[in-house]
């Protein structure tokens, strides 16, 4: 039997994916990461109170620099989850659908989230 020659559909290889569907694949990825976040801090919390000897690892792991690496990643994160979130609620609501609300919303949501990442990170340097 022959087949017909059907092209084949291309992969994402193949396409440049605009900004709006990659904001929404590292939406749903920064979800991901902020619950494991919120996870992993509980357990730790935990570990802390039943283990007073775990507060001497506790205190070299909070001078390193992995530690403050994660802790800027996941500001980072929870920004751009948050901002993103908003736009969602705007296209609960009908809005923004269009091609240039979109573009706008796409570099709205990127500098927002790196402007309160600076700025959470500044005013933390002049607490401590």
């Amino acid at each position: 039997m022959n087949r017909p020659q059907c092209p084949l559909s291309p992969h994402l290889q193949v396409y440049r994916l605009p900004l709006t569907a990659w904001l929404s694949i590292t939406h749903r990825m920064t979800g991901v990461l902020l619950v494991v976040g919120v996870a992993a801090f509980t357990i730790a919390l935990l570990i802390l109170a039943n283990y007073p000897l775990a507060w001497q690892f506790v205190d070299q792991l909070a001078s390193s620099y992995l530690l403050t690496i994660i802790l800027l990643v996941t500001c980072f994160a929870f920004w751009l989850h948050w901002f993103h979130g908003l736009r969602h609620l705007i296209w609960d609501t009908g809005a923004g659908f269009d091609l240039r609300y979109a573009r706008l919303f796409d570099y709205l949501e990127l500098t927002l989230a790196v402007l309160l990442t600076i700025s959470v990170w500044f005013v933390h340097l002049i607490l401590t």
